[in-house]
């Protein structure tokens, strides 16, 4: 796991959102530490609801084929061909790059052209829509279920609650903002994403034999928001979740 941590303590989370609450007002989420049984049940509840997750090489192969289609039928190849040569360049830059770090700082780096791709594919080629709703859908679907799995309280939240057999009650997860969920559900996993020397020393290869399983939401998910782990505190208390463009 990307750190060490004792299972009987308590993980606190506070989202972006909560920057400029004063401190003893924010919002903060308090998680179970996950454990690799917890990746597994994180997966299976994620696949149930139709989610999947989406790698920057997907989002390249697909703006990549959609400039082609676009030019094909504009009958002007010399019109995409900037375009398609940013798209390439920022593949060959990724394939090039030695960490998990640098990938992520390619991925963040801004390319006008890859910019100006992305807004005609928007217009024009409803996969690459299709592809950016499926990773939308996707963070959603993991924050969901990571508060579902993993929230036993919170601070400065808008309820008390228990958890039942099947986790927190939806009732209780719909008091929280999609947008503080997707970065909880981030933050969770980078705590289940091996360290890179953990990486590079494993055995055991990626399933797909490259780099391909970064995901477009894992260069947001490398900068994690505030979070200490604690000492296990009362369950359900209450003081008061990108693109390569």
């Amino acid at each position: 796991m990307a750190k060490i941590l004792n299972p009987n303590d308590t993980l606190r989370f506070s989202p972006s959102s909560q920057d400029e609450v004063a401190e003893a007002e924010r919002l903060t989420f308090l998680l179970r530490v996950p454990t690799l049984y917890t990746r597994a049940k994180l997966e299976k509840a994620i696949r149930s609801q139709g989610g999947r997750e989406v790698t920057v090489w997907d989002w390249l192969r697909t703006a990549e084929r959609g400039l082609k289609e676009i030019a094909e039928v504009a009958n002007d190849d010399e019109a995409m061909s900037e375009y398609i040569a940013a798209i390439q360049a920022r593949r060959t830059a990724l394939l090039a790059a030695d960490n998990a770090e640098e990938m992520v700082e390619i991925m963040l780096t801004r390319d006008e052209d890859i910019e100006a791709a992305a807004e005609l594919l928007r217009s024009y080629y409803p996969p690459l829509n299709e592809l950016e709703a499926n990773q939308s859908f996707y963070a959603t679907c993991v924050g969901i279920e990571a508060a579902r799995l993993l929230l036993v309280g919170w601070e400065n939240g808008p309820a008390k609650f228990r958890s039942g057999k099947a986790g927190v009650p939806e009732s209780v997860l719909e008091q929280a903002s999609e947008a503080d969920l997707v970065e909880l559900g981030k933050f969770i996993q980078e705590q289940l994403r091996p360290t890179p020397a953990e990486a590079k020393n494993s055995d055991s290869p990626s399933p797909t034999g490259s780099s391909e399983t970064n995901s477009i939401s894992e260069a947001t998910a490398k900068t994690s928001r505030r979070s200490t782990p604690c000492k296990a505190g009362k369950p359900g208390t209450s003081k008061k979740s990108a693109s390569p463009a």
